[in-house]
């Protein structure tokens, strides 16, 4: 053979030779990645365990009195609306009640929002409206109520008795006492 045809012939195994190197690389890379590569799977199952929520007002009773002109009474098939009705005629006529509030659920609450009416300047001069747990402390944002308890609240409406003649009402005022108590699922800054 002559030296041209020699050369083609050493080029062509070389090039032959790079050919197999590159498939003998891909295949051991193939290999490589296929060793090297997991599957991780997680597999599981949930259940959903059945829960109430059902935050009211359980056990009315009027605790003290001087006037008979007081009733209160569950808002009819509403257990979350209290109404109260009361005249106070004279002076130190006061009425005052009792209500237990009740989480007859299976989740704890939470209080996250106590709104009261405030009474205006002339109406603070001769009525006192106070909302407070019946051990007298008052009632707290972030107040916990465990799921199947309860907690008693005093609610008491009085016509102050020390006054000037200039502080008495002049006419008839029909006052509307309000109180909102806004319960929620409770977290971990819920105070039992």
């Amino acid at each position: 053979m002559n030296n041209q045809g020699q050369g083609q012939e050493q080029r062509k195994k070389d090039n032959n030779s790079k050919l197999y190197l590159v498939l003998l690389l891909i295949l051991c890379m193939s290999v490589g990645f296929a060793v090297l590569s997991t599957t991780l799977n997680i597999t599981g199952s949930t259940s959903i365990k059945k829960n109430t929520w059902k935050v009211q007002f359980e056990n009315i009773q009027e605790s003290a009195s001087n006037t008979q002109s007081g009733t209160i009474a569950l808002a009819t098939g509403d257990p979350t609306r209290l109404n109260f009705s009361v005249e106070l005629a004279l002076p130190g006529d006061f009425y005052e009640f009792t209500v237990d509030i009740a989480n007859k659920g299976t989740i704890d609450a939470m209080l996250t929002s106590v709104n009261k009416s405030q009474l205006t300047a002339d109406q603070q001069k001769y009525l006192t409206y106070t909302v407070s747990y019946a051990d007298g402390n008052n009632l707290t944002v972030k107040d916990g109520l465990r799921a199947n308890a309860s907690k008693k609240v005093k609610v008491r409406v009085e016509y102050n008795k020390n006054l000037n003649a200039t502080d008495l009402p002049t006419a008839l005022d029909s006052i509307t006492c309000n109180l909102s108590l806004v319960f929620q699922q409770a977290d971990s800054t819920a105070n039992y």
